[in-house]
């Protein structure tokens, strides 16, 4: 009952050393990416100074579901500034939309838009 006699297991591979696993993402990075998504599909109702009204942010903390309310509050208020002064979000109808989703395939790089790729290239 002892296990594998000791000469057998010199003969054994050893076993695997596996690397830690990686590191969550950082609070801020989660929290963008949700306003994102939000932004995209459903977007969030905000306030005319820019910070989420009430459902919106019930429903952004729903998405962030271990953390407590008032720390997504805390947290969006550092991130949402961010988001609108570096052109991701904008303020339109009460909402906090993606601005770029308004020119279909067409996306903003460098300040102009991308080229389409060759034909031969192109997913059809």
């Amino acid at each position: 009952m002892g296990g594998v006699p000791e000469p057998l297991r010199r003969w054994l591979p050893h076993p695997l050393a596996l690397p830690a696993p990686a590191p969550a993402h950082p609070l801020a990075l989660r929290a963008v990416e949700t306003l994102l998504l939000l932004a995209r599909t459903t977007p969030p109702a905000v306030r005319t100074d820019g910070t989420l009204r009430a459902a919106a942010l019930r429903l952004v903390a729903s998405r962030l579901a271990p953390l407590p309310p008032d720390t997504v509050r805390e947290l969006l208020r550092h991130v949402l500034p961010w988001l609108y002064r570096l052109g991701v979000l904008a303020i339109q109808d009460g909402a906090a939309r993606d601005p770029s989703a308004d020119h279909g395939r067409e996306r903003m790089v460098g300040g102009r838009t991308a080229p389409r790729p060759p034909a031969h290239l192109a997913v059809r």
